[in-house]
């Protein structure tokens, strides 16, 4: 129970409850992180106190914003599975999809979610920006979420279209995020999204930015990485 009061003391300043089960799922979780890491290099957080703070408590920071029951959320770029399974471990209501583009990631994404005995969640093994154009997941999510993947403006054109209309895209970002959303905005109105709200999580000296989708994506969009990369709108 090493680390319980500080969780606990972190989600009941966001109205969350906090039980010993989820305490348990989050320390099976941090143990199994530490012993793949070594086969799969997952992260480069190792230390018990850094996953703690840097990778679960900045992961449900995401519920500073009150994420609707029973809504469908799209990780974006989840890599170890942040912030999809902490959000998923403190809201067993949540449908997650964790979408990450390298197989080895995704071997232990499976693993984890057996472990953990986690249901409603799915892995999308593929790269963002061709999931983006499939019917089957463009525009689907009440909520994309992404964390620390690329700049802003990038990041938006790949994968906002992800998001239904009057959905909306998380966006958890560090103290430069006025500097992002400045080279964002073309591509956030292009996408058909406009900023709802910007939330500071001190803590962590970060940001969550909340886009709410206003229309439609344009089937243009997202462009081919490398233009996106060339040319960001």
């Amino acid at each position: 129970m090493k680390y319980f009061n500080t969780m606990n003391e972190f989600c009941k300043n966001m109205n969350i409850e906090f039980n010993q089960n989820m305490y348990k799922k989050f320390i099976l979780f941090m143990e199994e992180l530490i012993k793949y890491n070594n086969k799969f290099n997952l992260t480069s957080i190792v230390k018990e106190d850094e996953i703690i703070k840097r990778h679960f408590l900045d992961s449900i920071s995401v519920l500073n914003y009150n994420i609707d029951v029973n809504s469908k959320i799209c990780d974006v770029g989840t890599g170890a599975g942040f912030p999809g399974i902490p959000l998923k471990i403190l809201r067993s209501d949540l449908k997650v999809d964790l979408l990450e583009s390298t197989v080895k990631k995704t071997m232990f994404l499976k693993h984890i979610i057996k472990e953990l005995k986690l249901y409603n969640v799915n892995i999308i093994n593929d790269r963002v920006e061709n999931v983006s154009h499939e019917t089957l997941y463009r525009e689907k999510y009440d909520y994309v979420i992404s964390r620390a993947m690329a700049r802003l403006n990038k990041l938006i054109e790949l994968s906002f279209a992800l998001v239904d209309v009057d959905g909306r895209y998380i966006a958890l970002k560090g103290n430069k995020c006025n500097e992002e959303l400045l080279e964002a905005n073309t591509s956030i109105s292009k996408m058909g999204g406009e900023v709802e709200q910007i939330i500071q999580i001190n803590e962590f000296n970060s940001n969550i930015i909340i886009i709410k989708k206003i229309h439609t994506t344009d089937m243009v969009y997202p462009r081919k990485y490398n233009l996106i990369l060339k040319k960001p709108l």
